[in-house]
């Protein structure tokens, strides 16, 4: 069966960069990326908007085709809602990844690993970040409109986003989890 990604998906990647293997390894999370389907597509030709080293839009294989991917799907939000939540990412492309973000993650990672919990202090002392880190631009823009992943806009983590939506499945129905070229592989399609 051939997915089928749709405007407002919700992806988060698991990649085997080193950059991703240190976000990994320093917050000790799962996942160190999120991303938002804002053209639709399959696998191979969907488009997503996501924060790199600046927020920009590109095909989801082409960035992803070698990480582990999970793709969620909304439920129960209607299609101007969705709509709305691509058009707040989609407003900020071009936007540099606030460096200042980062040193207020830092903290709050090494915190958590001391406490064995979540820390979210200096994140939380300084709430007024622009939101350009992965997360922080997906769940900014779905708090925009309401909706949220069980923690502040500017204290989401890509694992925070992946554990909500898995455990809300009545919110949120998985549809995609493996990496793109295996998919794609087994599909025997060409890229």
């Amino acid at each position: 069966m051939r997915v089928y990604l749709q405007r407002g998906d919700v992806v988060l990647t698991r990649s085997k960069s080193w950059l991703a293997r240190a976000i990994r390894a320093f917050v000790g999370e799962a996942y160190s990326h999120a991303a938002i389907v804002t053209t639709p597509g399959f696998i191979s030709t969907a488009r997503i908007v996501e924060s790199d080293k600046r927020i920009r839009e590109g095909g989801l294989y082409e960035h992803h085709a070698k990480d582990y991917v999970n793709v969620y799907r909304p439920l129960n939000v209607d299609v101007v809602t969705l709509d709305a939540i691509c058009r707040i990412c989609e407003h900020r492309v071009g936007e540099r990844y606030g460096v200042g973000e980062f040193f207020t993650q830092a903290p709050d990672a090494v915190l958590s690993n001391i406490f064995g919990r979540r820390i979210v202090l200096a994140r939380r002392l300084n709430p007024m970040l622009p939101g350009t880190q992965c997360s922080g631009l997906i769940a900014g823009a779905f708090s925009a409109v309401s909706l949220d992943f069980g923690v502040e806009p500017y204290a989401a983590t890509p694992q925070n986003i992946d554990d909500f939506c898995a455990g809300n499945p009545s919110r949120y129905e998985k549809i995609f989890g493996e990496r793109p070229d295996y998919y794609l592989a087994a599909m025997g399609a060409v890229v």
